[in-house]
């Protein structure tokens, strides 16, 4: 399959192929109701990267005991900034690809991949805003997990080359990304003890300080696992300042 990439054929296919290996993966292992562990201490995992990031992702992925191995596969086949290759799927689509391709290359069976997005977001910035992604890929099971990163970008303007060895400004975010990863990975879950418990949504509700009702501020945290979907739920304690009560400050 990465021969497809790499030959400079269309990348739809290509990605379409990896998107269903997931799919197929993750449906084998629910049926069998088996899950190899995953152990990442001491674990090679490749790195698929010609664009200098092993620097920002190594020293995060290290702490929980991952080594990466650079494979130089050719990243740009999954699109590119200045679309000359569209990207085909979203973002979350097209690292997971990337990571398996990395691993598929160095016949590892971990893989690891970072893709970054840029898009205007009025309600959090008024200037641009970047999304990094670092995804760490199991080619035995199809357990895909994802590290992210989100801050504004001033300085992504028209003209500007996007690429992480090119982009000063852009490579905080990306090793921010491959820390979130990291810590994912240090959290297994309860029900199957897979590595990738993250939180995913984040409701709203606490309590306020004067009346008691509630808030726009965070009651509760829900984490899910990428392997079986179980869910845990984070609650935070105490009350919310009455500035974000609708009540006490309309």
């Amino acid at each position: 399959m990465v021969a497809a990439f790499l030959s400079g054929q269309p990348q739809v296919g290509a990605v379409a192929i990896y998107d269903s290996y997931f799919t197929y993966c993750k449906s084998y292992v629910t049926i069998l109701g088996v899950q190899p562990p995953l152990v990442l201490d001491g674990a090679v995992a490749a790195l698929g990267t010609r664009h200098d990031k092993e620097r920002l992702i190594s020293p995060a992925l290290a702490a929980v005991g991952l080594r990466l191995v650079v494979t130089a596969i050719d990243t740009d086949a999954f699109g590119t900034f200045d679309a000359s290759v569209p990207r085909s799927r979203s973002a979350q689509a097209t690292v997971a690809a990337k990571a398996a391709a990395a691993a598929e290359a160095e016949a590892t069976r971990l893989g690891v991949a970072s893709e970054g997005s840029f898009f205007d977001d009025p309600a959090w910035t008024l200037c641009p805003t970047n999304v990094e992604l670092v995804a760490l890929v199991d080619r035995d099971t199809g357990l895909v997990v994802i590290g992210r990163s989100r801050a504004p970008a001033p300085w992504a303007r028209p003209g500007t080359d996007l690429r992480a060895h090119r982009c000063p400004s852009r490579r905080p975010n990306i090793a921010r990304a491959a820390t979130d990863l990291a810590e994912r990975l240090g959290r297994r879950c309860p029900s199957c003890d897979s590595p990738g418990v993250g939180p995913v949504r984040a409701e709203t509700g606490r309590p306020c300080a004067w009346c008691g009702g509630p808030t726009l501020d965070v009651a509760r945290v829900v984490s899910c696992c990428p392997a079986c979907d179980a869910q845990m739920v984070d609650d935070i304690d105490g009350t919310a300042d009455p500035g974000t009560c609708p009540r006490c400050n309309p």
